[in-house]
This record gives structure tokens, C-alpha cells and sequence, in this order.
């Protein structure tokens, strides 16, 4: 099932109504997640200690908008092959006997 997404991300393009879509969840998440002073505060830290500019937190929309139905195909093709598949298992720890954790 997420291989058939995978791979229809790489043959068929994004609808720019999917597009705008995702672009707006985006817009959403985001400030939602400045409701506090302390988030808005670790959000503009981020940005000032990676991108040396604490104003860039909000260039990321402008980015967002300049993403084409092309450009998400080609890098869709570029990254979700199956050759480069990682498999991982995870397994609950057995406990020890008598352990109460």
C-alpha cells in the first residue's frame, strides 16, 4: 500500500488543487504549533542558529509556493526506489523474570 503511493507520487503529478492543499496544512501546522511564546521562541532560534537569519522561519512559504507538480515526480523518482529499501523490525524487549517494569 505505501509502495503504491510511492510509486503513483512518481508517475502521475500532483493536482495544483493537492497542491494548495498540502501548501495550506502546512501554513496551518505551522502556526499552530507557535501558541506559545516559548514554541514562536524555539522556532526562531532554530532559524537563527541554521540559516543565520531568524527571519527565514517565515521565507519558508515563499519556498513552498515556488514547488512544482514536476519538481515533487522528479525527486519522488530520485528517492523512493525499492533497491534502496531499508527494512526494520522492532520487537518489544522481553522483560526479565519478576521484572515489574
Amino acid at each position: 500500500m505505501i509502495w503504491e503511493e510511492l510509486d503513483g507520487l512518481q508517475t502521475e503529478k500532483v493536482t495544483p488543487e493537492r497542491l494548495d492543499e498540502i501548501r495550506s496544512a502546512l501554513r496551518k501546522d505551522y502556526y499552530y504549533s507557535l501558541e506559545t511564546n516559548s514554541a514562536l521562541a524555539d522556532v526562531l532560534l532554530d532559524a537563527q542558529a541554521v540559516y543565520h537569519d531568524w527571519r527565514h522561519t517565515y521565507q519558508r512559504f515563499e519556498a513552498y509556493e515556488g514547488i512544482t507538480p514536476e519538481e515533487i515526480t522528479e525527486l519522488a523518482a530520485g528517492i523512493f526506489q525499492r533497491q534502496k529499501t531499508s527494512v526494520v523490525f522492532l520487537e518489544p524487549e522481553e522483560k526479565p523474570e519478576g521484572s515489574h517494569e
